[in-house]
């Protein structure tokens, strides 16, 4: 019973394993559109947008901070989602096992993978809801 038990759980492991490596991917293309978005964003402003108001300045430096913020989050979040790809890695190796030191290590980092997940997102659309709604102000007036 507990030598199926083991098998499932690394079978269940090996799954999980392969989402976090789609996670890892979301962070690393998320620093380039993030990027390609501050260029976007310096062209516009440098121009199509010369004639700003204070409030529409306000909401492109919110929306450049934004983008500036998802590049960081993103940053932090790649070296964590490496070290926990190995770890469940290390599940599958007989000699290391599925042990409860490395269960440990997992948990602890799916906690800042999903702290980092989200704020990555977050500062993502918040980036591009602000950036729409200053291009959709300056284009109104």
């Amino acid at each position: 019973m507990t030598n199926n038990k083991t098998e499932l759980l690394i079978e269940w492991m090996d799954k999980l394993k392969s989402v976090f490596q789609l996670q890892y991917d979301y962070f690393k293309y998320l620093i380039p559109l993030s990027t390609g978005s501050i260029l976007i964003l310096m062209a516009f402003m440098e121009n199509i947008f010369t004639n700003l108001n204070v409030s529409i300045k306000i909401f492109i430096f919110i929306s450049f901070f934004g983008f500036l913020l998802t590049i960081a989050f993103s940053l932090v979040a790649l070296p964590i989602s490496i070290k926990l790809i190995q770890d469940m890695t290390l599940t599958q190796y007989p000699g290391i096992g599925a042990s409860d030191d490395v269960f440990k290590k997992i948990k602890d980092k799916l906690k800042w993978i999903k702290i980092f997940g989200y704020m990555v997102i977050s500062s993502y659309i918040f980036g591009i809801f602000m950036l729409l709604l200053g291009t959709g102000i300056y284009f109104l007036n």
